[in-house]
């Protein structure tokens, strides 16, 4: 009896080892013919094409990587101007370098199922990147140099949306996290961006550690970030009392836009807002302007020259962007369903895209 307990450690320790060893993965390339025989084909780094996790030849007509990974990841099998996005696991991994499916694992599955109901993500950026590579009968390599600029930066962006969308698609599962970890790779330097990604799906990635990390930043940034929306009031010239409290509706997302008549870029974004406007006006979303720093007749005649459709308090000249630690307008601010102060400060570039976060 004295030597069972520990022969049964040392047999639970074998297989353990054991298992950890068979713990690899074998990633298959499927191709229509043997044209590509020869050349090398790539495992790469979700944006870059300088990190090669792996690489192989072709040969009879297919290929085969294998190896071991230390943590699953988002990733690309290149081939020629063929790409194919897949959940890089330690798994048996079936890629088809044709129609982009990939077979194998459950997260790969889910994520051949997303691209299927996608834009032709895979085909976009083939065509974007042949688009330099199909220049072979120029010689002109300051023309070449200026496409390629070009055909990288159209490549980076729709990298960026698909991986975007399919983190939002999946942020209730471990592909969701996996499409996060990759951005925060990326763009790991931009917190404001990554904390607004992650602060749209917190709710179910809560327990998340990069999630937790980026919310934190977040709420870091500005002490109203992530608070109950701070009520004011102001009196315009006529006597009335005005509140900024009824203009916060429950079960609404609430832009908010605090301006100056005097402000040429303010004046200069009215436009985008009216767009915005337009495509999210709805039982869901509304939108409030705080005119600031400024004479009420002066906005006035701003609202009516600009054609503002939306709600706008008028006359409170420090009240708000003191309550709120606004330093200049243009100042954009979302406030959420549930009163909550979602991003104070949102910059001007990212507005559509941060509205599409929230209301995606």
């Amino acid at each position: 009896m004295k030597s069972t307990l520990p022969l049964l450690l040392v047999i639970l320790l074998l297989t353990s080892c054991r298992l950890m060893a068979d713990k690899k993965y074998t990633v298959s390339g499927l191709l229509p013919d043997r044209s590509y025989d020869g050349q090398t084909a790539y495992i790469l780094d979700t944006f870059n094409d300088s990190i090669r996790l792996d690489s192989t030849v072709v040969k009879r007509g297919g290929f085969t990587f294998a190896g071991k990974l230390q943590d699953d990841k988002l990733a690309r099998v290149q081939l020629g101007n063929r790409e194919v996005f897949f959940v890089f696991e330690n798994r048996g991994i079936k890629v088809d370098m044709i129609s982009g499916s990939v077979i194998g694992t459950d997260l790969n599955r889910k994520l051949t199922d997303f691209k299927a109901k996608y834009i032709p993500i895979e085909g976009i950026l083939r065509e974007i990147k042949m688009g330099v590579y199909n220049l072979t009968d120029l010689e002109q390599t300051q023309i070449e140099s200026i496409q390629e600029g070009w055909a990288n930066q159209q490549w980076r962006v729709r990298t960026k949306q698909f991986v975007e969308d399919l983190y939002y698609q999946n942020s209730d599962n471990k592909l969701g996290i996996l499409a996060l970890k990759a951005l925060d790779k990326e763009y790991g330097k931009d917190r404001k961006y990554l904390s607004i990604l992650a602060l749209a799906a917190k709710d179910k990635m809560a327990q998340n550690d990069l999630v937790v990390k980026l919310t934190s930043y977040y709420h870091k940034a500005n002490p109203t970030n992530g608070a109950q929306y701070r009520n004011f009031k102001t009196t315009l010239e006529s006597g009335e009392e005005v509140e900024f409290a009824q203009y916060i509706s429950k079960g609404k997302y609430v832009l908010v836009n605090m301006w100056a008549s005097w402000c040429v870029p303010c004046r200069k974004e009215m436009e985008t807002l009216k767009d915005l406007y337009k495509r999210y006006k709805s039982n869901q979303f509304e939108m409030v302007g705080i005119s600031v720093w400024d004479r009420e007749e002066d906005a006035r005649k701003a609202i009516e020259q600009d054609n503002l459709k939306w709600p706008q308090i008028l006359n409170t000249q420090d009240v708000a962007t003191k309550l709120y630690e606004v330093k200049t307008v243009p100042h954009l601010m979302l406030i959420g369903p549930d009163g909550t102060v979602l991003v104070n400060d949102i910059d001007p570039e990212n507005l559509l895209q941060t509205m599409a976060h929230f209301l995606h």
